[in-house]
């Protein structure tokens, strides 16, 4: 019986500590047991809400959400290399802060990244976009 196990990972999550909102990223080499120091990743106003896909090179894909003015906001994603260069950050789509646009989902499949968010309204939405990695490098 052979046993799979995950050495390298990534880990994104959202924070408000100290009244400062921010998206970090940090990376793991062995399983989980130690992490890089982290790197914030967002422009400034996140509302949180993360998700993180790990590349084959080792680089992360974070995606979250960013608030705009009042209650408009924004899906933004950015590629962060393990070595913590961080590229520009993309905005994937127009959303809104309101918790009821919940949280935005990445997965990749072959050279693309999928997006999967809620559109909130009287009839809210599930919105799907599709981006090529080439965007991120």
């Amino acid at each position: 019986m052979s046993r799979w196990i995950l050495q390298s990972s990534a880990a994104a999550w959202f924070t408000a500590a100290n009244d400062s909102a921010r998206v970090n990223v940090a990376f793991s080499d062995d399983a989980g047991a130690k992490f890089s120091e982290p790197v914030r990743v967002d422009g400034g106003s996140p509302v949180g809400r993360v998700d993180v896909a790990l590349l084959s090179d080792g680089a992360a894909l974070v995606t979250w959400i960013e608030r705009a003015r009042g209650d408009t906001a924004a899906v933004r994603v950015r590629r962060v290399s393990r070595e913590g260069r961080a590229g520009a950050p993309f905005t994937v789509a127009a959303s809104s802060a309101a918790r009821a646009s919940g949280f935005p989902h990445i997965a990749l499949t072959g050279d693309y990244a999928l997006f999967a968010w809620t559109q909130p309204g009287r009839l809210s939405t599930v919105r799907v976009a599709r981006v090529s990695l080439s965007e991120f490098r």
